[in-house]
């Protein structure tokens, strides 16, 4: 699933319109779930798997119409490997990195003290 975030001029004078796609993992913890992007690098976490991607969902828009307020938004996405797209019919349309996920069998000893 390729995450996207478009920004386009919004029904009213001095608004724009937000659109995302941001893939999310969830991960069950002791007392509850945590919702996190490498995408974003945004993390949240809810009483359960449904707050959970509520809380996140809630979350990622006040952060991105935070970036958007502040001017910042293409400065940050572009610091985490985000382009615009190559289409001509969506110029307005960042899409996030390929992720390259990877696994690392590693073994170890460790002193402890007595």
């Amino acid at each position: 699933m390729q995450a996207f975030i478009s920004l386009h001029p919004g029904k009213t004078p001095n608004t724009w319109e937000i659109d995302a796609r941001i893939p999310f993992s969830l991960t069950e913890e002791e007392g509850g779930f945590t919702a996190y992007t490498p995408y974003l690098d945004f993390c949240t976490c809810g009483r359960d798997q449904k707050d959970a991607e509520e809380m996140f969902k809630n979350g990622v828009m006040v952060f991105l119409k935070e970036l958007v307020r502040m001017r910042t938004l293409d400065e940050y996405l572009r610091e985490r490997g985000w382009s615009k797209s190559p289409l001509p019919k969506r110029p307005d349309r960042w899409v996030g990195p390929k992720p390259i996920w990877k696994e690392e069998k590693v073994r170890t000893a460790v002193a402890v003290p007595a």
